[in-house]
């Protein structure tokens, strides 16, 4: 195990349990929600064929799970802290979060891609500019794990920190990944945005769930944006300890915001089809009842 940096202050041993604390509740709210969505899910997921859009949402719903199970472990239970076991898990955690931010940004690039009617030229588009996000980010998240090392800090007055790993982090590369995601979402927005705004002379029904859509779009992009944000600040404004304190609770609230976007959609489509089928079924019932015969005006 590498020595203790001299910079360590008792201040951030405070953050570092603040880190874990979050980092538990974090991974409550995405088991809370997934009890909530559940039915959801065995519903309009689980009879539907194997399609690449469904790939898609098993791993947005299951990678996150993964990554909070295993930093909840590393950085809280375990008791084996040696530098190989620590950088093991830190690897494996951080290597299942960055992919669930990629999944996340595929699923929102085919929906843009559906909203648009499977464009040829919008897919093209949306292809090179991912291979060009996935190129960019995956650079600088190794750079960023390769300046992650697990340090000792049990044999010193910090009790807390008998159990579990602690990282330092030699630079805040990070930060540019997270900016390049917010661009790229912010990319999806507003070509969907485009997109609704030509889209009023379609069919009413096609205009409504385009609408929820898009409506549920900027939701998703305001609460990703303020994520990012505070993401930002913490790793411009934390110690080299904490720096990544917020990853994991964003790629956590960023999956848990995409599935209720896809599960929703399901949820209006089905509602507007029930709704047709009723009023359907209420003309043929009105054609099939028997027509009453014209008065006869007596003279």
């Amino acid at each position: 195990m590498s020595a203790l940096p001299v910079n360590f202050l008792e201040q951030d041993a405070r953050f570092l349990q603040i880190f874990h604390y979050t980092l538990v509740a974090s991974v409550a709210l995405l088991v809370y929600d997934y009890l909530l969505t559940l039915r959801e899910e065995v519903r309009f997921m689980w009879l539907r064929r194997m399609t690449f859009g469904k790939i898609l949402f098993f791993l947005n719903r299951y990678l996150p799970f993964a990554a909070g199970f295993i930093s909840i472990y590393s950085y809280t239970l375990t008791l084996q802290t040696g530098f190989t076991t620590c950088r093991n898990y830190y690897i494996a955690a951080s290597v299942l979060t960055y992919f669930s931010f990629v999944v996340c940004l595929a699923i929102l690039f085919t929906r843009t891609y559906a909203v648009w009617g499977s464009s040829r030229v919008i897919q093209n588009t949306l292809i090179v500019i991912f291979v060009c996000f996935v190129g960019t980010t995956s650079y600088g998240f190794s750079l960023h794990v390769r300046g992650a090392t697990p340090v000792q800090l049990s044999d010193l007055p910090f009790t807390t920190f008998r159990r579990g790993c602690v990282m330092y982090f030699a630079n805040d590369i990070i930060l540019i990944d997270c900016v390049v995601l917010a661009v790229m979402e912010t990319f999806v927005l507003l070509v969907s945005k485009s997109f609704i705004n030509r889209s009023y002379g379609d069919s009413q029904s096609n205009v409504r769930l385009l609408d929820v859509m898009v409506r549920d779009g900027v939701g998703y992009f305001v609460c990703n944006i303020a994520i990012t944000t505070a993401n930002v600040v913490l790793l411009r404004r934390s110690s080299s300890f904490l720096r990544n304190f917020m990853l994991i609770t964003q790629g956590i609230l960023e999956n848990i915001l995409c599935t209720r976007l896809l599960l929703h959609v399901f949820v209006v489509h089905d509602a507007q089809m029930r709704r047709m089928l009723s009023t359907e079924g209420t003309l043929v019932e009105l054609r099939a009842l028997p027509k009453c015969p014209p008065h006869s005006s007596s003279m």
